[in-house]
């Protein structure tokens, strides 16, 4: 018969950052603390989620009513508003 190969698990467990899906210079980054990309773009948000909420149902209010909308006002919002709101080119 045969014998059976004792299964030995790791001992120790290996870091995300250890992985090699990532690329190097990205786990160099984040073990130095470099915020990643969408950290970083959150905080450089004019609106808050609640503000810009707001600011979407106001513009469609405004064009359902048919006056012109200050693009100005739609500009200040993040891309997903801007693509509620028709106002991104593809």
């Amino acid at each position: 018969m045969a014998q059976a190969i004792p299964f030995n698990p790791p001992t120790t467990r290996t870091s995300p950052l250890q992985d090699n899906a990532i690329p190097y210079h990205t786990r160099y980054y984040r073990k130095s603390g470099r915020p990643s990309m969408k950290e970083k773009a959150q905080g450089q948000q004019y609106l808050t989620p609640d503000e810009e909420k707001a600011l979407i149902a106001y513009l469609l209010l405004i064009s359902k009513l048919g006056q012109p909308a200050r693009i100005k006002l739609a500009n200040t919002s993040s891309p997903q508003a801007r693509t509620r709101l028709g106002l991104l080119r593809n």
